[in-house]
């Protein structure tokens, strides 16, 4: 073999070695179409891709569906939040799952922000499946959910709502779907007085002994009332009862709101216990500088009872990170009360 002939064949093998190796099969995807149409009633489609933790359904086109995916939307709008979703420069995609699980008919009603949230779901989505529950959309296509909390389950029973068909996955295959219609404005939904008067039957006679509750929000961080702390030391002497929620059953926290005569509260999710006020009570909201949502006025009116807002003065602040800042949400924000400022405003209301 002539020199030039070994010259060749050792830069032959050199070039092979360094040549890329063949990039590994992409799985298959999906682009997403994220414009959802309007919704204005329940909408019935086949062989739809579910992401039942997310409230979000799609199409083999690719068309994104059904009110619930609305929140989905406005916490993530390009979806790159939900699992298997991509975007890589170019439009969203989803990553197909292999072998997802698949059931045969299913409602996709409730939304990534209610399945999360004690108030979303009381004033949104119970009153959304009472709504399915009469259209007969749930005889046949039972509610798709992720595995329940406690509280949703005993909610679900007291409102006399069916319990879902739960599926612990982030995609799953529907072959016949339900999907909600666009959701009411927060604490709005017409059924709301039906989901009112469930509840209360279901839970008996109330005692007949009124109180006065303070809801704290000690626990909380995404708006963290600084000065809480003396504002119950404040209330607590005037008589009131310092509830926190969280150390209490779904069942005596709304039977405590059904019984109290004044509550005081910061804005939070407790408070879509309003609704199960009795019409002669008082609710006291503090606001956070700049709130603007009325909704627990809203709930207050459904049950007959008197709101009144406190304004809180100053501003919000940065809060501290923590030493896991990923347990601050993003969203997150100090304030003051003023206890001072917040005792003259009860007594002007009493």
């Amino acid at each position: 073999m002539s020199r030039l002939a070994r010259l060749a064949r050792r830069v032959s093998r050199k070039l092979k070695a360094l040549a890329l190796a063949p990039s590994a099969l992409k799985p298959p995807s999906a682009p997403l179409r994220l414009e959802l149409p309007d919704a204005p009633d329940f909408k019935r489609a086949e062989a739809v891709w579910c992401a039942p933790g997310f409230g979000v359904t799609v199409d083999a086109s690719g068309q994104v569906l059904g009110g619930a995916a609305r929140q989905a939307l406005g916490f993530s709008p390009d979806l790159s939040a939900l699992p298997g979703v991509r975007v890589d420069g170019g439009p969203s995609r989803l990553i197909l799952p292999s072998a997802p699980p698949r059931l045969p008919k299913g409602a996709v009603l409730a939304g990534w922000g209610d399945l999360r949230n004690y108030a979303g779901f009381l004033t949104n989505t119970l009153p959304t499946l009472l709504e399915a529950s009469k259209a007969g959309v749930l005889a046949e296509h039972p509610l798709v959910a992720p595995p329940m909390t406690a509280w949703q389950a005993v909610l679900l029973a007291l409102a006399r709502l069916d319990p879902p068909q739960t599926v612990d996955a982030p995609w799953i295959v529907l072959d016949a779907a339900v999907t909600a219609p666009s959701p009411a404005p927060a604490a709005s939904h017409p059924l709301l007085p039906e989901v009112r008067g469930r509840i209360l039957s279901a839970l008996g006679p109330a005692s007949g002994v009124r109180h006065k509750l303070y809801i704290s929000r000690a626990d909380a961080m995404d708006a963290v009332m600084v000065d809480e702390a003396g504002v119950e030391i404040e209330l607590a002497a005037l008589g009131y009862t310092i509830l926190r929620p969280e150390t209490s059953s779904v069942r005596d926290l709304i039977g405590l709101f059904r019984e109290a005569e004044v509550i005081v509260a910061p804005t939070g999710s407790a408070l879509a216990n309003v609704l199960f006020c009795a019409p002669d009570a008082r609710i006291v909201e503090i606001r956070p500088p700049g709130a603007t949502g009325l909704w627990v006025r809203d709930l207050a009116t459904i049950a007959g009872a008197t709101w009144h807002g406190f304004e809180a003065a100053g501003q919000k602040d940065t809060p501290d990170a923590p030493l896991d800042p990923s347990l601050l949400p993003v969203s997150a924000f100090n304030w003051r009360a003023d206890a001072v400022a917040l005792l003259a405003f009860l007594a002007q209301q009493a």
